[in-house]
């Protein structure tokens, strides 16, 4: 929960584009509002899109993102949480490696954390050839 920025990403073909993402989750009774704030490259806020996500047979780390009326459980997994501290990074993909976020609770992350993030994800099967790194994100620690 709480707040999230976009380290880098394998955006949807939908997706729209943004210098940098900030991401707020927040807890309710059948799951997650989850905010996207779209930012430009000094961090102001252009637009945002809020979705509901629910839980996939009640497994809080596999989500059902959709944008109308929530129920309690679905069966159809779109949102994984693939890895995660809970307070320093998150991963977070789908089932048909088609996209791929890696978040951190900071706006920058450590470059060593981030290419074993990068490994892990490579592992998973995902093309990380394609993820897109968000400008200055990337810090040498």
């Amino acid at each position: 929960m709480g707040r999230w920025f976009r380290i880098s990403s394998i955006p949807l073909p939908n997706e729209v584009v943004c210098d940098h993402v900030e991401i707020n989750y927040t807890l309710f009774d059948n799951g997650l509002y989850i905010v996207n704030i779209c930012c430009n490259s000094k961090w102001e806020a252009l637009n945002s899109k809020v979705v509901t996500a629910i839980p996939v047979d009640c497994n809080p780390s596999t989500l059902f993102i959709k944008n109308d009326s929530l129920q309690e459980c679905s069966s159809i997994v779109n949102y994984i949480i693939l890895k995660t501290d809970y307070t320093t990074y998150t991963v977070v993909g789908d089932p048909t490696l088609s996209s791929l976020y890696i978040l951190s609770r900071e706006k920058t992350m450590c470059q060593t954390l981030y290419n074993d993030l990068i490994k892990y994800c490579e592992k998973l099967g995902y093309n990380v050839k394609l993820l897109k790194i968000d400008e200055n994100s990337i810090i040498k620690c």
